[in-house]
């Protein structure tokens, strides 16, 4: 759905986990727009934006939602004005939603780790102390001592836009990521010792364990 005269909704974070015992925006805390400080007009969520708002409330008996919308401003600070919509409860307990309500935002942090990796491609300073840029074709393997496949032509062939797009090849093997004593390196280090189950780059196959891998790239090359 488009956004009138070209929002950006950024992020839609619904709370279904209240739905079931509390009451769908009750009265006294149905809803609340917070402007930033850069924008105390409140102009950017539009009364459009919020009839779409209460669209998804009602579609997925939610009991509360935030939103924030971004547009570029030239005349703003640091050229960007945003706005933050809070709506419903939060809790149990009739707590109102705030922007500073926190969510459990699942597989949407992928996003935020497909930046992280972008960030580190275009990090000269790190191509200039390794002698060598990262790119998006740079094999895993040369990144992360610990990784092994299985496989030995994708244990070689993998690169990280083969990760971040699931086609490596192997399938989810959820289980198998369940949280170690050694942390991350002992997860990615039993890797070798799952299945694959599609050759390398034959098909798209969902999988959290190669994103669990490259989040461990910053302590590898940054040792952060």
């Amino acid at each position: 759905m488009k956004l009138a005269y070209g929002l950006s909704l950024l992020s839609i974070l619904i709370a279904p986990y209240h739905a079931l015992q509390v009451p769908m925006r009750p009265d006294d805390a149905s809803q609340a727009i917070y402007a930033s400080p850069h924008n105390a007009q409140g102009t950017l969520i539009s009364e459009r934006t919020e009839g779409y708002v209460h669209t998804l409330l009602e579609k997925w008996n939610s009991s509360g939602l935030s939103v924030a919308v971004v547009r570029k401003d030239v005349t703003a600070p640091n050229g960007w004005r945003h706005e933050f919509g809070a709506y419903g409860v939060a809790k149990a307990d009739g707590s109102p939603m705030t922007p500073d309500s926190v969510f459990a935002i699942a597989s949407n942090s992928k996003l935020f780790l497909a930046f992280s990796v972008g960030l580190l491609v275009s990090n000269k300073t790190l191509a200039k102390e390794r002698g060598k840029e990262i790119k998006w074709s740079t094999k895993i393997k040369e990144l992360i001592p610990e990784w092994g496949l299985m496989d030995e032509d994708m244990d070689r062939g993998v690169t990280l836009q083969d990760m971040l797009s699931h086609r490596t090849g192997m399938p989810r093997h959820d289980f198998s990521g369940v949280q170690r004593e050694g942390g991350i390196s002992e997860m990615i280090s039993t890797l070798r010792y799952l299945r694959p189950s599609a050759e390398h780059r034959e098909t798209f196959q969902y999988n959290n364990l190669m994103y669990e891998t490259l989040s461990y790239l910053p302590q590898v090359l940054l040792n952060q």
